[in-house]
């Protein structure tokens, strides 16, 4: 601004010097007398309007050097807040709600999660996050759902030695609105800068916020630079208030664990702004958590990707990361979008997490654990992460103690049991694995969503230890739930798992079939956008009941209607490829898709391992096929009982089968025992192959004592 002031100040004396030395010049050309100019004439040279200019822009240059030195070593009062060491670099610092004058509370949360948004992509100070902040709540015996007001938040501050809170508020002020913000040191309450903007009306409250923060930061210590190479607020979340009240509340609501109402509400705020990239996002990724329609998420997450542009540094490295790990999906691409964005924000728990789980997903657990460790306060997905690489390698007691961190900080929190859940189930405790997720499922703040899918999971739980009339009824409540909440995709591919429990443990591919025909007539594929289509979950049933010709048919139209790049992102396209090549006895073709499976499946779910077993076993490689199965059995992993329902008994069973006709007493005993625990409560209908293989394990027995 100061060389701006300067070349307007010169403009006017340069054009006024040029008339005089012009004016000279043409006298002493036509040897006319020069007149010695006289009077304010006679400063206007070009040696003196050089000179002048020169030392002006001198004098800018040492003001500016002055300042400059002055603020970053914190002297006078212009000296940064970190500078002068009030603050430490990168100190964490809380942000209160903003405190509402004008009768409406939806703008002020709206207002407070515009000023969070804009703090985040500060490089001198860290957020602090709002699930360490609910843990704090909690440890005050306060609701951590309740509004953060500036006492509490001082108080939350103090207790967790916090330098600094930053609180808001917004005043009426006629038509139009005041907003101040304050930076406050917790203990003593004094304030250390403060800062004031108006709005002419609602559409200026937007830019009053992003020149508040801006004018904040800069007073902690912010470089210039930085928030210069940053775009406005109101450019890079949205300029609609309207869409930044909506977002705000959707972020609450996910945060409650409503699912449901944080979806509506982040796709209302991308309905009232269509180049909203983060509510797009959001939509993205809540429609993905939910298993919803393959479609909107892929729809959602492409419209973020689109406007990636309009976003901040921070946010653009969000929205690329997301987008290549779950829409145009690369996992190594996404890995190394991954450590580029973590370098950049070492301590952005949004990054840490997702690159965990890209990590997770390429079977490199010790890596996810190390940086998802790092995001542990941002929120669910970091602990999902860190259990899942803790479960991979083995480390079951390390992912007990993490928990139980957990559990301290959020009591009663219906993850806690879900977690639980996952932990037991990897150590074949099923029974409590069972009784862990029938308590989430009690849990009246779960939505429609999450009951559904734990409902399924519970299915699972249940057809593993052979309790079928338990397990159908499981998979007949998800299915109630699914289509109460509008997801008829969901509602087949349970319809699936309900056929599964006929055909494996009741042989009857007829009333399989039948289950699985009755949800495709309800809810017709032709009625579905192809992406939608459960494709190759349904070629795997369809070629596993001996409806080869159907199977084929599916397959066949899968790939010509579903994109080459969506597919190759689908890794259980590999899972039906070698279901109907083990259907057809081609078994190394299946085997050779089913091994290409278990590559490319994510490591926290591993059902391939099962079904490569069994088509080595239908090839007659039985060494082949114990080596597989005896890694089934053994793997631990946070949703490893969905592959366990439709494989651990099998296995079991035919590991002992082999350990006995090759005169292996002791490893078949031990297999068979195995079987024993898995199925001593498993239905009555059952109990004859239980009591078939006890035949087996006295026989052995008897024989070994002879």
């Amino acid at each position: 601004y100061g060389a701006i002031g300067l070349l307007a100040i010169g403009l006017p004396i340069m054009l006024l010097t040029g008339h005089h030395e012009r004016r000279r010049a043409m006298a002493s050309t036509t040897g006319l007398a020069v007149t010695t100019p006289t009077g304010i004439q006679r400063h206007f040279t070009w040696r003196k309007a050089i000179l002048g200019g020169g030392l002006a822009f001198a004098g800018l240059g040492v003001a500016s050097t002055g300042y400059m030195a002055m603020r970053t070593l914190g002297i006078g009062p212009v000296g940064t807040l970190v500078a002068t060491g009030v603050l430490e670099d990168r100190a964490p610092i809380i942000l209160a709600d903003f405190v509402d004058r004008t009768g409406d509370s939806t703008l002020a949360r709206a207002l407070t999660e515009a000023f969070r948004v804009d703090l985040a992509q500060s490089e001198v100070v860290t957020l602090m996050p709002v699930s360490d902040l609910g843990a704090a709540l909690v440890r005050m015996q306060r609701d951590p759902t309740a509004a953060l007001d500036p006492p509490t938040a001082r108080e939350v501050a103090v207790r967790e030695g916090v330098g600094a809170v930053v609180t808001g508020e917004i005043n009426a002020a006629g038509s139009g609105y005041v907003l101040s913000t304050q930076l406050v040191a917790p203990e003593s309450g004094n304030v250390l800068a403060a800062f004031r903007e108006t709005a002419a009306d609602e559409t200026e409250v937007i830019p009053a916020i992003d020149r508040l923060s801006r004018k904040l930061r800069e007073r902690i210590g912010e470089s210039f630079k930085t928030m210069r190479g940053q775009e406005r607020l109101d450019r890079v979340t949205t300029s609609s208030l309207a869409a930044l009240r909506s977002y705000s509340a959707a972020v609450r609501a996910e945060f409650l664990g409503d699912g449901e109402r944080a979806l509506a509400l982040y796709e209302e705020a991308a309905r009232l702004d269509t180049t909203f990239a983060m509510a797009h996002r959001k939509v993205s990724v809540v429609l993905i958590n939910r298993g919803m329609s393959r479609s909107r998420v892929i729809d959602a997450g492409r419209r973020a990707f689109e406007y990636r542009d309009r976003l901040p540094e921070l946010e653009r490295y969000r929205t690329t990361l997301y987008y290549y790990a779950a829409i145009d999906v690369d996992r190594r691409r996404a890995v190394a979008e991954g450590r580029a964005a973590v370098e950049r924000y070492p301590n952005d728990g949004a990054l840490t997490t997702a690159l965990a789980n890209s990590l997770n997903e390429l079977g490199r657990p010790e890596e996810a654990e190390a940086v998802a460790r790092r995001g542990l306060t941002y929120g669910l997905s970091a602990w999902f992460q860190t259990l899942g690489a803790q479960l991979q390698q083995g480390k079951v007691a390390a992912a007990e103690s993490l928990l139980a961190e957990f559990e301290s900080a959020n009591p009663e929190h219906w993850f806690t049991h879900s977690a639980l859940s996952y932990i037991a189930a990897a150590k074949h405790d099923f029974e409590t694995a069972r009784r862990e997720l029938g308590i989430v499922l009690q849990d009246p703040r779960l939505g429609v969503g999450l009951q559904a899918s734990f409902a399924s999971l519970l299915g699972s739980l249940n057809m593993t230890q052979g309790r079928l009339r338990s397990a159908e009824q499981n998979f007949r409540e998800a299915e109630r739930l699914y289509e109460e909440g509008e997801s008829p995709v969901n509602v087949i591919r349970t319809a699936i798992w309900e056929g599964w429990t006929d055909l494996l443990y009741r042989d009857d591919a007829s009333e399989a079939v039948r289950i699985v025909e009755v949800a495709l007539r309800r809810f017709p594929l032709s009625a579905m956008v192809p992406v939608d289509r459960p494709y190759p979950e349904l070629v795997e049933f369809f070629a596993a009941a001996g409806r080869v010709d159907r199977a084929r048919r599916l397959l066949t139209e899968y790939e010509a209607q579903v994109d080459e790049r969506e597919r190759r992102g689908n890794i259980f396209r590999l899972a039906a490829v070698g279901a109907l090549g083990l259907a057809e006895e081609r078994h190394e073709d299946a085997i050779t898709a089913l091994r290409a499976w278990d590559q490319e499946q994510p490591t926290y779910y591993r059902p391939a391992l099962y079904h490569l077993g069994n088509a080595y076993d239908a090839a007659g490689q039985a060494d082949s096929a114990v080596a597989v199965w005896e890694r089934g059995v053994a793997q631990r992993s946070l949703l490893g009982s969905r592959a366990d329902a439709r494989g651990l008994p099998h296995a079991y069973r035919r590991l002992g089968e082999i350990y006995e006709s090759r005169g292996e007493r002791e490893k078949a005993v031990n297999y068979y025992n195995e079987f024993i625990d898995l199925w001593e409560n498993a239905d009555a209908e059952l109990q004859p192959v239980v009591d078939d293989v006890r035949g087996r394990i006295a026989r052995l027995i008897g024989e070994q004592g002879r």
